[in-house]
């Protein structure tokens, strides 16, 4: 070291800046990395939202119209049965 200053070498710019990168270095990339992860994912959940509010609107909209199909089909059947009894010709009982 003694001889690289009597040379002119500034050991403590070369020291600092080596410093800084094995210091900051690792800091800034991993801000950055972080910052650079949490827009992904800022991303992707805009992304996820929609898909989700679609899938449980499907699931919703399924068991609805579920619901109601099942209730039509009584009541067809009901009528059905109805409408079979009346027109029915009339049995004669026999004792």
């Amino acid at each position: 070291m003694a001889a690289g200053a009597a040379a002119g070498i500034d050991f403590g710019k070369d020291l600092a800046e080596k410093q800084l990168l094995e210091k900051l270095a690792p800091k800034i990339a991993g801000r950055i990395a972080a910052k650079i992860g949490q827009e992904s994912a800022e991303k992707w959940v805009g992304r996820l939202i929609p898909l989700a509010g679609s899938a449980i609107g499907g699931a919703l909209n399924y068991a609805f119209v579920r619901g109601w199909g099942r209730r039509v089909q009584r009541h067809l059947r009901a009528r059905h049965l109805e409408g079979r009894i009346l027109t029915l010709p009339p049995t004669t009982a026999t004792a």
